[in-house]
Order: C-alpha cells, then structure tokens, then sequence
C-alpha cells in the first residue's frame, strides 16, 4: 500500500503495519490507524503516522530508553480491554516541544500489542506529569511542515 503524507511524501506499507487505535487518540479521535515508521536521522525516536489524516504524524519515544524508572499502573477497566494481552504490550510515548525544551507525556501513554496491531491510550489515574522535561540532544530538530 501507498500513501502520501505531508512530512515524508510517499511511504510504502503492508495491511500488516497497521495499527488500529479503536478510540483514536486524545485530541485526535477520528484518527484510528496509524503506522510507525522509524526516524533515519536518529534511533531515539519513531513517528507515528495517521492514516486518516495524512498530516499528522506524532514524534514517540520508548520509555525504557530515558525514563527506565518509568510505571503506571492500569485501572481494571484498561486491563478488561486487552483481554489477556496485557502483558506483550509495547508503552510509547507522546512527545512535544515547549519552549525549546522536549517533553513526553507520562499521563497519556500509549499501549501498542504489536502482534494483534492495536493501541489505546491510556488515560492514568496517577499524579504524572503531562510536559515532562527530557534532556534530549539526539532528538531531531523539528521539521517544517
């Protein structure tokens, strides 16, 4: 499959690629399959492509790799939605920029079961931060649209 995207012009996927957010994302609930696609310019960071909307593509990082401390824990009500996949979910998560400073949002991370290619974003009960401040310099500096 092809598709043309405002930040990366064409990209090719496979069916096999998707992944399907039932509930679209906060801000962003009409946009329910996404791909993730890898930054060439820098491994610390991945895209996540809409594919609804093809302008919208969100910078999301991996946990582990800053924040290794980093837990949450699900309400009964998130677990009863993965069935008994909770525990092969992958954590990514969302990051912006504020003043000039990278930020990621432990609030809001999303939850991707790579084999069934699902995702939701969870919405934690827990005291996080929604603008915590990474010290990043490997991140790439932010592309024009």
């Amino acid at each position: 499959m092809q598709m043309q995207t405002r930040r990366f012009g064409r990209i090719d996927f496979d069916e096999d690629d998707l992944i399907r957010f039932p509930e679209g994302l906060l801000g962003l609930e009409e946009c329910r399959r996404w791909i993730l696609l890898s930054d060439h310019e820098t491994v610390d960071c991945a895209w996540l492509q809409c594919l609804d909307r093809p302008e919208v593509a969100l910078t999301v990082v991996s946990p582990k790799r800053y924040l290794p401390d980093y837990q949450f824990r699900l309400s009964r009500q998130q677990l009863c939605q993965w069935d008994d996949m909770a525990e092969s979910l992958e954590v990514l998560l969302i990051v912006g920029q504020q003043s000039g400073d990278w930020t990621v949002n432990l609030k809001a991370p999303l939850l991707i079961h790579p084999t069934e290619g699902i995702g939701r974003q969870a919405i934690l009960q827990e005291d996080l931060p929604i603008r915590y401040a990474l010290k990043l310099t490997m991140l790439p500096k932010k592309r024009s649209a």
